[in-house]
């Protein structure tokens, strides 16, 4: 009678899964306590299967009665509800109808939420040693006997100090307690006990205070004896310590009045020891003020229904799906990362400030096991896929300009696209003559040589190289990846290219082989780019006018036994890095517009004074041409070539002056030079 209540008859299959079939008793607590009790309960611990203690069940069903878990008896008897009064909904609640709360004194109903097997979630405070009051059981024994001298002390103080605040707080205190006792609202009950509470607190710290003497005394004694050793003054400090702690034993035995004390075993030794979600030697008695402090804070835990959390658990695994699957594989790695992080971070937050249990383990295999399959998947094939653009663009492609590919492998897709790049054609002046002196083999050797060379130099510049046709070597920059220096790069291979050849033709001329004389057009301006081809078989390579122009500008040499054209464009995105001089205005076969053309002589700075001489000389010629002075411009440009004496765009010139002196052209004439031929 004093722990169970009858199962109601007229809901009694709700209570069957509240019965333990194995149980053959219920296990009470120790006898002797029990007969002297006013109300207990059974003291049963529950484990999960991990032997974790998480939950408790505080309801079980047997023998055709419903019995209490001891912390739900104690709650109950604390706050007035008799175990008939106690409402259990299995599978839903249990409810204490008009229970005084011991924190607000107001009466409400205080309702437990559970589960089928009458169990709830333990919300485990901090340490057991930390997060609740402790007292030996010691002290209770030894308080009977220290009490009254204890307080004949306090007594004494009080009357040598002579302030009676003391006095006057005892008296206070029980005016306190027949107010609290006779009140019947709720909100004046829980004023009063305020102050009772704040009495208390006053009268400990005076009580407390009174130590201090003897503290500041056994300090002087200890002083003393540092000097000689005195059995008398050390007996006297062992009798003050002894009463020290006689006082500190009642003050922390009377400090338990008006609280609710929970006794059990707390000794190393003892089997009373389980595993928590926070420690793994707990001091199980702890699990009864954990319960307690659970239900009176409201403070439960709830556990996401488990069809909500399979839910959950999809929608992340189709969302991280979804997402990564168009991302790179490094990219899906660090978006996984982060979204565990997230993700973990969203569960701890809605544990810390919620309650709600969310299923940590599966919601994160649900983002993980899909994303690594992916992403390995990924990794696979980014390899294969790193491994074919490196094999397929070696050859023509920079590393540099690889590693971007391999960055965007979608540039590679069938298609192009317009963008500003600049453009580069070369042919070797006389190659066909050149081809019928050598067996095949000596002229594949020969040509071999050169085009390797020149592509090392391309390539070395971040160039592409489109093709080569025959001894003709055909590329561009500024594509596949882009970058904004592309004619400075273009003019910088090409003065290498020269330099290079310059140095072949010596180890040429030495073995007694064909010299080549290589002839570059060069043109910055709009293409479309890309690769371009069927699907099965492509080229990355350039369509446009501006790349028909760069081919003409390569015949254009001949007109002016030159090496190195440059077209307008190219000049002025790159002249801050070369040394150009200007050759004409020209109109090449097949276009309209005339066009300004230069001669790229060599790096910034780097001609030597001779050059710079001649090239006075050739300023001053072209003024005068342009001026239609053709006799002086003529003398000026034969002036250049007594300092430079096979320089190519003098002697055009001077044959030039020496047509238009017999011939002048129409006065109308606009000084653009129209090439005959490509």
């Amino acid at each position: 009678e004093k722990a169970s209540v009858p199962v109601p008859e007229k809901n009694a299959a709700a209570f069957e899964k509240l019965i333990d079939r194995e149980r053959v008793q219920i296990q009470y607590p120790v006898p002797q306590l029990v007969r002297a009790a006013r109300t207990f309960g059974f003291v049963d611990s529950d484990f999960d299967t991990d032997g974790i203690c998480r939950k408790i069940r505080l309801v079980r069903v047997f023998e055709g009665r419903i019995y209490f878990h001891m912390a739900l008896s104690m709650i109950a008897d604390l706050c007035g509800v008799p175990l008939k009064e106690i409402e259990v909904v299995p599978g839903q609640r249990i409810v204490l109808k008009k229970a005084e709360n011991p924190i607000t004194h107001g009466r409400e109903d205080i309702t437990i939420p559970i589960d089928a097997q009458g169990m709830i979630y333990i919300n485990w405070a901090d340490d057991f040693e930390k997060a609740f009051n402790h007292l030996s059981y010691y002290a209770l024994l030894e308080y009977e006997g220290v009490r009254d001298e204890v307080h004949g002390f306090f007594d004494e103080e009080e009357i040598k100090s002579g302030n009676t605040d003391r006095s006057l707080l005892y008296g206070k205190l029980s005016q306190l307690y027949t107010k609290f006792e006779s009140s019947r609202e709720p909100s004046a009950r829980h004023q009063a006990w305020k102050e009772i509470v704040e009495a208390r607190k006053k009268i400990y710290a005076m009580e407390k205070g009174y130590t201090k003497p003897l503290q500041d005394e056994i300090k002087r004694l200890r002083s003393e004896l540092k000097k000689g050793k005195s059995a008398e003054t050390e007996a006297e400090i062992q009798n003050l310590e002894n009463f020290v702690t006689a006082i500190n034993i009642t003050l922390a035995v009377e400090k338990l009045r008006d609280h609710s004390v929970i006794m059990g075993l707390t000794a190393t030794a003892t089997s009373d020891i389980g595993v928590t979600p926070l420690s793994s030697e707990y001091m199980m008695v702890g699990t009864y003020h954990n319960i307690v402090n659970t239900i009176l804070q409201k403070s439960y835990i709830r556990k996401t229904d488990p069809y909500l959390s399979y839910g959950l658990m999809l929608v992340i695994a189709l969302i991280i799906g979804l997402t990564i699957q168009r991302l790179s594989a490094v990219r899906s790695v660090v978006t996984t990362v982060v979204s565990f992080i997230l993700i973990n971070a969203g569960i701890f937050a809605a544990f810390a400030f919620s309650r709600i249990w969310i299923d940590q383990v599966g919601v994160s295999l649900a983002l993980l096991l899909p994303a690594l399959a992916i992403i390995a998947t990924k990794f696979v094939s980014e390899e294969s896929q790193k491994r074919f653009i490196k094999s397929a663009f070696s050859h023509y492609l920079s590393p540099h300009v690889i590693d971007e590919i391999i960055k965007n492998p979608e540039s590679l897709n069938l298609g192009g696209e317009m963008r500003e790049i600049s453009i580069f054609f070369s042919d070797v002046a006389g190659f066909s003559t050149i081809s019928e002196k050598l067996t095949p083999p000596q002229l594949v050797t020969l040509l071999n040589e050169y085009l390797s060379a020149m592509t090392d130099i391309i390539l070395s510049y971040d160039g592409t190289v489109d093709k080569y046709e025959g001894d003709a070597i055909i590329a561009f920059f500024g594509a596949p990846h882009p970058y904004p220096d592309h004619a400075a790069k273009l003019c910088m291979a090409a003065i290498d290219m020269k330099k290079r050849l310059a140095e072949m033709r010596e180890v040429w001329k030495k073995a007694g082989q064909e010299e080549l004389r290589v002839r570059m057009g060069m043109n910055t301006g709009n293409a479309v780019v890309g690769n371009m081809g069927s699907r099965t078989r492509m080229d990355y390579t350039m369509l446009g006018d501006s790349v028909n122009l760069a081919a003409r500008l390569e015949g254009a040499n001949k007109y002016y036994s030159t090496y190195a054209m440059i077209s307008e464009n190219t000049y002025l995105q790159s002249k801050d890095h070369i040394e150009a001089r200007e050759l004409d205005l020209i109109k090449v076969v097949g276009k309209n517009e005339p066009i300004k053309v230069y001669e790229l002589l060599g790096k910034k700075g780097n001609l030597p004074d001779y050059m710079l001489s001649m090239l006075g000389k050739y300023y001053e010629g072209l003024e005068l041409f342009r001026a239609r002075d053709w006799k002086a411009a003529r003398t000026a440009f034969r002036a250049g070539l007594k300092i430079v004496e096979d320089d190519g765009p003098c002697k055009t010139y001077v044959e030039r002056c020496s047509e238009f002196i017999e011939t002048a052209p129409p006065k109308n004439w606009d000084g653009v030079y129209k090439l005959k031929t490509k």
